[in-house]
């Protein structure tokens, strides 16, 4: 029987210095995480949608920044599960 696979979060951009950087978050907790840190817009986020793109803030903690939030729905994505890129 095989386990189900846990959600991953990395960096998807390259090390090195940048402007932007796009952080993924692919597996099935990828739409609760995208809800915890996405403020501003956050209540027009919805999971259970197919696709959405929502501009908000990410809260780390520590500050916010402005960011694009870009949702796929699993199978439908480019992982095959739930993938949400900042």
């Amino acid at each position: 029987m095989a386990l189900p696979a846990g959600t991953i979060v990395a960096l998807a951009t390259p090390p090195g210095p940048a402007r932007r950087a796009i952080l993924r978050l692919s597996g099935p907790r990828a739409g609760e995480l995208a809800r915890a840190v996405l403020r501003d817009e956050a209540p027009r986020f919805e999971p259970a949608a197919a696709r959405a793109l929502c501009a908000g803030r990410f809260d780390d903690g520590g500050g916010t920044q402005p960011v694009e939030l870009y949702w796929w729905r699993g199978p439908r994505s480019y992982t095959r599960e739930d993938l949400a890129e900042f």
